[in-house]
């Protein structure tokens, strides 16, 4: 979190600290449903609606997170040139 306070915009931090608590929503709905092998990766298969709706949240986030990262930091534009 220092990084992205230090560096990142408002929304940034803000979209990091949604991603983060949705990761942690997911790792405690996985640890208290038993999904995760004794690995420690998630059991493939799993129809837990709690665990659909922690996921997805999980990937939304991540997804906006970095599409926010991209575009501040202009990626895309450097890759076309």
């Amino acid at each position: 979190m220092a990084r992205a306070s230090l560096f990142g915009s408002p929304k940034v931090r803000d979209l990091w600290e949604a991603a983060t608590k949705a990761i942690a929503d997911l790792h405690h709905v996985c640890t208290e449903g038993g999904f995760y092998t004794k690995r420690g990766a998630v059991r493939p298969g799993i129809t837990d609606p709690d665990f659909g709706r922690c996921k997805a949240a999980h990937e939304k986030t991540e997804e906006e997170l970095i599409k926010q990262l991209r575009h501040e930091m202009d990626v895309d534009k450097h890759l076309q040139d």
